[in-house]
Parts: structure tokens; C-alpha cells; sequence
């Protein structure tokens, strides 16, 4: 497999309630989402070894821890699924997506990378079992399968894309504070 570029958009929540709290810790939520044209930018080869070789780097690196991320599990589940056994990785991620900023760059890299990976190993994965293997790793992977706005209703993993393109304006200020989505949700 040669060296191949992928870019990672993120996305703005434009609107958010949430209207309960579930019995497995997440939240029921109403969202309109609309997706940026801010990308981080991903590197990937396929490289001969027994390990994977995992970087974060650019402006954003600093918090994401290099052995436990969306990467990572992603890559762990599609070896416990026997997907993509005996093969690794060199995968370089460029960060432009602030980390902690609830833009859902992580996710956005996970989603961006099972699609990449389903598409040039033809794992032959369709819509439904990747949208599975994304919740496995966070419950926003799922969104970015498609890069579409969307409309999350507050049913169990109900996403309802929007079929007019909206074009926004946005200016997104980012005060390089951290917001961990776990402790905003918990208060």
C-alpha cells in the first residue's frame, strides 16, 4: 500500500439539548450538526512489522494520548473482527481540529479512517456494520460516516441527514481551553 492523504472534517453542534440522561451514562440529545471545512489531516501506509506506528502532530497534538485513542480502538476492533488480521500501519495524523473542543475531531479520524480502511482493503463492511463498529468506539463516529448535516432526534441512534445543502457562515473561536464532553455531560 503506498502513502495515501485523507482529510478528517469536523463538525459544529449549531444546536443542543439534552433531554435525559441514560441508564448507560450517555445522554439523549437533539442536535443540528453542520459539518466545516476545517480537516485534520491524515497520513496512512501500510507498513511490515507487528505494530502499528501511531502520531499525533500540528498545532492541536497536545492531550491526545499516542497508545489510547479513536485510532487505536478503531484498529483494535477491526482485529478483533478479524478484518484486518497480520496487517499494521504507519499513520500520521495533522491536528487542525482543537482537541477538547467539541468539534469531534477524534471521532471524525476514527470515522474517516474505518471508511479509508473499508474502501482500499475492501473489507467489504456495509453502512450498518461500520455505523456498529463507530458506536463501539464513541458515540459520535457514527456521524461522520457520511459527511452530510444532520439531525440527531433524541431516538437511539437515530441520525436524520439533511437533504438541502444550508451554506453558514461561521466563526468558531477557539480560547485554547480543553472541554472534556464526559464532564460537561456529568454536571
Amino acid at each position: 500500500m503506498k502513502k495515501f492523504k485523507v482529510k478528517s472534517f469536523c463538525k459544529i453542534n449549531v444546536s443542543l439539548r439534552v433531554l435525559k440522561k441514560l441508564k448507560n451514562g450517555y445522554h439523549s440529545i437533539q442536535s443540528l450538526i453542520f459539518f466545516c471545512n476545517i480537516f485534520d489531516l491524515i497520513l496512512i501506509k501500510q507498513i511490515k512489522g507487528s505494530k502499528d506506528k501511531i502520531k499525533f502532530y500540528g498545532r492541536f497534538k497536545k492531550g491526545i494520548n499516542n497508545k489510547f485513542n479513536t485510532i487505536t480502538k478503531l484498529l483494535y476492533l477491526l482485529r478483533k473482527h478479524k478484518l484486518i488480521e497480520g496487517k499494521y500501519f504507519s499513520i500520521k495524523i495533522k491536528k487542525n481540529v482543537p482537541h477538547g473542543s467539541g468539534l469531534g475531531g477524534g471521532s471524525s479520524n476514527a470515522a474517516t479512517l474505518l471508511k479509508f480502511i473499508n474502501s482500499k482493503m475492501n473489507l467489504r463492511l456495509n453502512n450498518k456494520e461500520m455505523e456498529n463498529i463507530g458506536y463501539k468506539i464513541g458515540s459520535d463516529v457514527p456521524l461522520f460516516l457520511k459527511k452530510k448535516n444532520a439531525l440527531l432526534t433524541g431516538k437511539k441512534n437515530e441520525i436524520k441527514r439533511l437533504q438541502k445543502k444550508l451554506a453558514l457562515n461561521v466563526l468558531i473561536v477557539y480560547p485554547n481551553i480543553t472541554c472534556s464532553t464526559k464532564k460537561i455531560y456529568n454536571k
